[in-house]
């Protein structure tokens, strides 16, 4: 199998004896993995996202990685000689992952940073590519035509908008979400977002099994991950192996008594800023408030809007929000802050925004 690094092919025997001075981190980072797997190395460790919390480093056994990409392999299917984009960054698990896939299953990589359109100037068609909610729209805007020539699409790392689903219907390759996090060793179930079989809940791999908790969170059991695994992802089951997210318990927002997920509330506001003609990224969350405990807020990035325009924006939301979903505040963010693989820090986009008392 073949590895290309800053625009030239290697074949894999040679990969040590290329130079690691590389103007790029993400290669030498990259090529130090690939390095450290051909030796032999049988333990890793992958920090989490940092996105609900302070990252926190997890060890896994390399039998453990391979049980992962073999199951990725089996299910999708990917093949031998087939060729896989890795633009996710290699110190964590998705973009580690990425590159397990291919040594294990034979399959050509291209590695390239971890930009919001890392399909600039590739050195031929991708097969196989894993992207994050940013970079797949951003490559719907600026060229959308790469990703039909893909086979297979999965995407992951946060949720990704339905308006953005939309518009991957009428891609000819196979477009997944996917639903894992690092203690999983990225995804354990898969959502077809297009063509004939896409589907409308997450439906586990095969091997993996589920419940629920006393809090309806999701307890995740995989042969090859060890003790069961207690998430924060509050879940729903829509058949005997199919679920949705409803929301993180850790994100419940407590209003008057009353509690508000905010990823319900987004998929609302969603769909009617999208009538509305917004383009802007948001999200929902909570903060205190005197009389309620808290309340919902909506932060917007972007210039602030006009007094009249937020006002109409928040009578129209309203018309579809329960009294205690309803936004009762609205910040306008320069830019949200994101993790180191790419998701939205909303705990730091929160402390940079709300003005202190």
């Amino acid at each position: 199998m073949r590895v290309n690094i800053g625009g030239t092919w290697t074949r894999l025997e040679a990969l040590d004896k290329l130079p690691v001075h590389s103007e790029e981190e993400m290669d030498r980072d990259a090529i130090q993995f690939i390095r450290e797997w051909q030796e032999g190395r049988t333990s890793f460790t992958f920090h989490t996202s940092g996105s609900t919390g302070d990252p926190k480093p997890i060890s896994f056994h390399r039998d453990q990685l391979v049980a992962s990409a073999q199951l990725t392999l089996k299910v999708l299917p990917l093949t031998p000689g087939m060729t896989a984009l890795v633009c996710l960054d290699p110190r964590f698990v998705a973009g580690a992952m990425m590159i397990v896939r291919c040594l294990v299953g034979s399959i050509d990589m291209v590695i390239r940073p971890a930009s919001s359109n890392p399909f600039t100037k590739l050195p031929e068609p991708i097969d196989f590519a894993a992207l994050v909610p940013l970079q797949v729209t951003t490559v719907l805007k600026e060229s959308p035509a790469v990703l039909d020539a893909l086979k297979v699409l999965i995407v992951g790392g946060a949720p990704l908008p339905e308006t953005v689903v939309s518009k991957l219907k009428d891609c000819h390759a196979h477009c997944y979400a996917t639903y894992g996090m690092t203690e999983t060793l990225t995804h354990i179930a898969l959502r077809k977002l297009n063509g004939p079989d896409k589907q409308s809940a997450f439906h586990l791999l095969p091997g993996i099994h589920a419940s629920l908790n006393e809090l309806g969170c999701l307890v995740i059991e995989a042969p090859h991950l060890g003790p069961p695994i207690v998430t924060h992802d509050i879940a729903e089951w829509t058949g005997h192996d199919s679920f949705r997210i409803l929301g993180r318990s850790d994100e419940v927002i407590n209003s008057g008594g009353v509690k508000v997920h905010p990823k319900k509330v987004e998929a609302i506001l969603e769909r009617v800023l999208d009538e509305l003609g917004y383009t802007f990224r948001f999200f929902i969350a909570g903060q205190p408030d005197e009389r309620l405990g808290q309340h919902v807020c909506l932060f917007i990035e972007g210039p602030p809007l006009s007094e009249a325009a937020e006002s109409a924006m928040l009578s129209h939301l309203n018309q579809w929000l329960s009294t205690y979903e309803r936004p009762r505040q609205v910040v306008f963010c320069r830019s949200f802050v994101h993790t180191p693989t790419q998701k939205i820090d909303r705990y730091a986009t929160m402390l940079r925004s709300i003005p202190k008392k």
